[in-house]
């Protein structure tokens, strides 16, 4: 049972992440066995993809500071 749950949960973030990655795209197919709950599937995906826009919209230039900050600081490294 634990191995279909992992096929499951697996099958469910691959598909968020291709509709995250591609959102204009109007014909992603759903993960198999998930038919029978796709209107609230889709619901909620595309609720979290309207937040996820918006996010980076409002937030992105705050994000990319940071982000550069981060990889242009030095490392330090410690010797034994």
């Amino acid at each position: 049972m634990q191995r279909f749950g992992f096929v499951s949960e697996d099958r469910l973030l691959t598909f968020i992440g291709r509709v995250l990655a591609n959102p204009k795209t109007k014909d992603i197919q759903l993960p198999t066995g998930y038919s029978a709950v796709s209107e609230e599937l889709s619901g909620l995906v595309g609720s979290f993809l309207r937040l996820v826009t918006y996010n980076q919209a409002v937030f992105g230039s705050y994000y990319a500071d940071i982000i550069s900050s981060t990889l242009t600081a030095p490392v330090s490294t410690t010797s034994s």
